[in-house]
């Protein structure tokens, strides 16, 4: 019932009323409230129970009906304090299960306890004022406490003040985190023909923001990776690059003249980003890991769009003469050149991607900006 409600309208409201006015009145509620009010004092009620949860399994159920609740009433206020709720989840230490006071168990591992951070994350992070900003901050926390500077960590570690997040669940920490990036950059507004210049530069703020984020992501693989990582990173950026293309490429073109300066520097920070993906893509197939190798196609053909739009950019302001087209090599995650050249057929030529000028050798098709060229073109 009542997730069949949402967006201010609720498709079974006379139900749901009565159902909230029952259960409010049992809460000390007016049993005349509006459906308002009656969600108000049932997330009210439920949130006091916040404290008190020493099941991991209660504290998932509990956040998912005050998830449901906050859809319904979508006030700011109610998203916020569910969102400090489901941080202060993942600061406790669940290892010692329902008791405190007893010894360490295992109940850190395993499926149920994935979801389960999984749920606190995405909470945590998309409920924050600043999503992208809370991801870039606290996956850098997270990452440097449990994964280390070398990627092994240490045993027992926990993340930056979020003791829930271990080694073995960071990847479902990792997940949230790239899916609320990726809701969080997909809410940045297009550009218009009647957008100020003001707000257009505020759109390119939050986009440098989105890829910075983005290439702190794509770093944490250079020190830890897994499958499920690999596989989020491949399905995520695919999206993300349609997002780019769709928003970003226009205002780009809105801009490029009058904030040159941002807008390279964004183009810059996306190219560190495409080659991240790039060196995703060939794990996969070095691995053989047919999994991954699903996704590859469709990001090898976004990469290389990319490339394109990127290029119409450039063509717009009569400055392509200032990029050249070069071959890049092929790399893995950790930059490490990868010398065998036999790699099944695809769809699409091997590395299209915006580079350096110490990245060209044989290969594909890459752009790239000629040091100090760019700001003396117009």
């Amino acid at each position: 019932l009542l997730r069949g409600g949402g967006g201010g309208r609720f498709s079974h409201e006379a139900h749901l009323l009565k159902s909230l006015r029952r259960v409010s009145a049992r809460i000390g509620c007016s049993p005349n409230c509006d459906v308002t009010t009656g969600l108000e004092a049932l997330s009210s009620h439920f949130l006091k129970f916040a404290d008190r949860v020493t099941s991991l399994d209660n504290a998932v159920q509990l956040l998912n009906l005050c998830t449901v609740l906050s859809k319904l009433d979508t006030r700011a206020a109610n998203a916020e304090r569910i969102s400090e709720w489901a941080e202060t989840l993942l600061q406790r230490d669940w290892s010692a299960g329902c008791n405190p006071t007893a010894a360490a168990t295992d109940t850190t591992r395993g499926a149920a306890y994935n979801t389960a951070i999984h749920s606190f994350t995405l909470c945590f992070l998309s409920g924050t004022r600043d999503p992208v900003k809370a991801v870039e901050r606290t996956v850098k926390g997270v990452a440097n406490a449990v994964l280390g500077e070398d990627g092994g960590g240490r045993e027992g570690a926990s993340g930056g003040g979020f003791a829930a997040v271990g080694r073995d669940s960071f990847p479902a920490f990792y997940k949230a985190a790239m899916q609320v990036l990726l809701t969080a950059t997909k809410k940045i507004p297009s550009v218009r023909k009647d957008t100020k210049p003001e707000e257009k530069s505020r759109l390119l703020k939050g986009w440098f923001a989105s890829v910075k984020t983005l290439h702190l992501m794509l770093n944490v693989l250079k020190v830890f990776e897994t499958r499920a990582m690999l596989t989020t990173v491949a399905g995520v950026c695919v999206s993300y690059i349609e997002c780019f293309k769709k928003s970003a490429i226009p205002l780009l073109e809105s801009v490029f003249r009058s904030c040159r300066e941002d807008a390279t520097a964004l183009l810059k920070n996306l190219q560190l980003c495409t080659k991240l993906m790039h060196g995703v893509c060939n794990h996969s197939k070095v691995n053989r890991d047919t999994v991954l190798m699903a996704n590859v196609p469709r990001l090898r053909r976004e990469l290389e769009t990319l490339l394109y739009r990127v290029k119409g950019v450039l063509s717009l302001y009569n400055c392509v003469e200032d990029f050249w087209v070069g071959n890049i090599r092929n790399r893995d995650l950790n930059g490490l050149e990868i010398f065998s050249q036999q790699e099944p057929d695809d769809d699409v030529t091997n590395g299209d991607d915006v580079t350096n000028a110490d990245e060209v050798t044989d290969g594909s098709e890459t752009l790239s900006e000629e040091e100090g060229n760019l700001s003396d073109s117009y």
